[in-house]
């Protein structure tokens, strides 16, 4: 064998040792969503869209605005186009099949409202507004009455048969400890959704701070900004409601106020 041939040859096996080294940073989405998805910013980008699932018919009635270079955000509106006539995705994610390997929802179990009013009385109090203006006893004086004109509706409700209070385990934050996550939604999920009884027109996200009941508040204001559901993708939370958002990153109600931007953002466009 020639020294020629023998540099070409080794030269060859360099080339191919050299692109398996590099090819988790140059994979396409399905290698980038078997290693953790990283915090907004720090996502591995992709070359290209992935394509559909085989057999997939998609009527794009959704598209991104913000995320296009994300492969999650791909999968995530090609999801979504799945459901263009589905006015109940506006409460309650949705996955079709042809994506389930990577998207998901937590395991939610029913619970008996009734049982939990004293968790629902304190998401209340810090969740209707309160003038700036009014602290102290005014403060205290309007969040008991803002929980009471709540409570008459939420009474009606309840015998009604339409609450519907919901519980999970759910690692919100990426710590590595799973939550206590709670979801109050109405039952009857209809398109002109204004005549429920609940503000916003959307189900609420509680997070209590230990197995009791006592809300944990520091994430309440982000919750009812970003929040109606979870989805998980490759099993890691985010914030559902109609955008994508990262979950409860860091410490301290002004920094999850202030954690903004929706990893993946869409826009209806029909």
């Amino acid at each position: 064998m020639s020294h020629h041939r023998s540099w070409s040859m080794a030269l060859n096996i360099a080339a191919v040792a050299f692109y398996f080294c590099l090819a988790p940073t140059l994979a396409l989405a399905d290698t980038a969503f078997k290693v953790q998805v990283k915090p907004k910013g720090e996502y591995e980008e992709a070359a290209k869209p992935p394509p559909l699932a085989s057999g997939s018919k998609s009527k794009h009635c959704y598209r991104l605005i913000e995320g296009q270079r994300y492969p999650l955000c791909r999968v995530y509106v090609n999801n979504l186009n799945h459901f263009c006539e589905d006015a109940a995705l506006r409460c309650d994610f949705k996955v079709h099949p042809d994506f389930r390997k990577d998207l998901g929802r937590p395991d939610w179990e029913d619970v008996d409202p009734k049982k939990h009013l004293n968790l629902i009385a304190q998401w209340a109090r810090a969740y209707f507004h309160v003038p700036e203006e009014c602290k102290g006893d005014c403060e205290e004086v309007r969040r008991e009455k803002n929980w009471q004109e709540f409570k008459v509706k939420l009474d009606a409700a309840i015998n009604a048969g339409r609450v519907h209070l919901q519980r999970a385990m759910v690692d919100l934050n990426y710590d590595k400890k799973e939550e206590v996550v709670y979801r109050l939604g109405d039952r009857q999920c209809i398109a002109d959704h204004r005549d429920t009884f609940m503000p916003g027109q959307s189900p609420k996200l509680m997070v209590v701070e230990d197995l009791g009941e006592r809300l944990a508040i520091d994430y309440a204001q982000t919750l009812n900004q970003k929040g109606s559901d979870i989805v998980l993708l490759q099993g890691r939370a985010h914030l559902y409601r109609g955008n994508l958002y990262e979950g409860l990153s860091g410490p301290g109600i002004g920094r999850y106020a202030a954690n903004a931007g929706a990893v993946c953002e869409v826009e209806y466009i029909r």
